[in-house]
């Protein structure tokens, strides 16, 4: 099936319940100012303007952190973990990216070195970008509505789709669980990328 942007951005915000703007995929530029929505729901009449505008055209992003418009996941917060090079989706996929697309969603493009994996948590995630350090796996952790993940229905730079892999359910998770694992993986890299 062929959603169009209007269908993503309907999915991203019920079924995902997160705030999602009209943004430029391509360039990672947002066409609308965000920052108001940070902490607020997009009201629905300012969604379907965008949708009757043809705002999601050019492709969409979600504001990683609170949920408000899924009943089901309310008070909960959607945390992306961005992936940008095979070592930091070997990292966070450790089996594989199919067998992870299977318990949560997860998004890919052309490029099947880099991936965003989606849970949600009650409580936020420490927001990490690990990206300086060539021996890094290349990892961001994006939550508590600081963040801006350019999703699925729209293109990434390469011209490519970005789409979703599995399953379009995000598992819950335990959020001390997954900082407990992070922090294994990257605090000798946050160490090590820290000037003295």
């Amino acid at each position: 099936i062929m959603y169009s942007s209007n269908d993503w951005a309907d999915f991203w915000r019920n079924q995902v319940g997160a705030n999602v703007i009209p943004a430029c995929s391509k360039t990672k530029i947002p066409k609308v100012t965000w920052k108001e929505w940070q902490e607020k729901p997009i009201p629905q009449e300012v969604h379907d303007t965008w949708k009757r505008t043809n705002a999601f055209k050019d492709g969409l992003a979600i504001i990683c952190g609170k949920v408000f418009h899924n009943e089901q996941f309310k008070g909960m917060l959607v945390n992306a973990i961005d992936c940008d090079d095979k070592a930091g989706v070997d990292t966070i996929c450790s089996h594989d990216v199919e067998k992870t697309a299977q318990g949560t969603l997860v998004e890919q493009h052309a490029n099947k070195n880099k991936c965003h994996v989606l849970c949600y948590s009650k409580k936020p995630l420490k927001n990490r970008a690990i990206l300086q350090d060539d021996k890094a796996p290349k990892i961001e952790i994006k939550s508590m509505g600081k963040h801006l993940l350019y999703c699925a229905g729209g293109y990434h730079k390469d011209g490519s789709l970005i789409d979703i892999v599995g399953t379009k359910k995000i598992k819950i998770i335990d959020s001390t669980d997954l900082e407990k694992q992070l922090d294994e993986i990257l605090k000798p890299f946050e160490k090590s990328s820290v000037v003295n």
